[in-house]
């Protein structure tokens, strides 16, 4: 009987799981992180958390694009700025589909659609925010320029078991980008007791 030759003891070598073992230890050893790409790295990362989050996440498409005075959007904050530094003030308005009453006052319920969108002095307009908020409110302000930036708009969206926070940088109509984006999910048999929240 003839003994096998040495590409078929090869290939039975390569078939053993000591030998897959061995293998996956020389990769490992070869591919050691040195301090430089570490750094790299992390320089990567930051860069990366730079750039803007796109606008369409958060935009949800269930949410039917309106403006305020539309049937079902009578609920209506607006600030007016010049947030895209043209030299002409831009209106920011959030609305939301809750029913008001005789006297102009919200009637809650367990949850509702919110919208944020910038309209131009020629009614161009932006979304900028519109979701579904169970058991929540949102509220928007205007963040102060900073680094030579234009002004800022936050929204802050928060719920007993969801908190967001966005920053969005107005810089034109149809050109918007969140600069600063945080969402966690919060624990409602954790909540802060004691003293009426504001």
């Amino acid at each position: 009987m003839q003994s096998p030759g040495p590409y078929r003891r090869f290939q039975a070598l390569i078939r053993t799981p000591v030998f897959s073992l061995v293998a996956l230890v020389a990769c490992l050893a070869c591919t050691e992180t040195t301090p430089e790409d570490a750094r790299e790295a992390r320089e990567g990362m930051a860069e990366r958390n730079k750039q803007p989050d796109s606008v369409d996440a958060m935009l949800d498409s269930r949410v039917p694009t309106a403006k305020a005075g539309d049937a079902g959007w009578k609920y209506a904050q607006r600030v007016s700025a010049d947030f895209d530094g043209d030299g002409t003030d831009e209106t920011a308005v959030l609305i939301c589909d809750v029913t008001l009453d005789a006297g102009g006052r919200p009637l809650w319920e367990d949850g509702h659609r919110w919208q944020l969108y910038v309209e131009e002095s020629d009614g161009k307009t932006t979304r900028l925010y519109a979701r579904f908020v169970p058991r929540g409110r949102v509220t928007a302000d205007v963040g102060v320029p900073s680094a030579g930036k234009e002004l800022y708009i936050v929204v802050v969206e928060h719920s007993p078991e969801r908190m967001g926070v966005y920053e969005y940088e107005y810089r034109g109509p149809l050109r918007v980008d969140v600069r600063k984006r945080l969402e966690r999910d919060l624990d409602p048999a954790r909540q802060f007791t004691g003293s009426m929240r504001p």
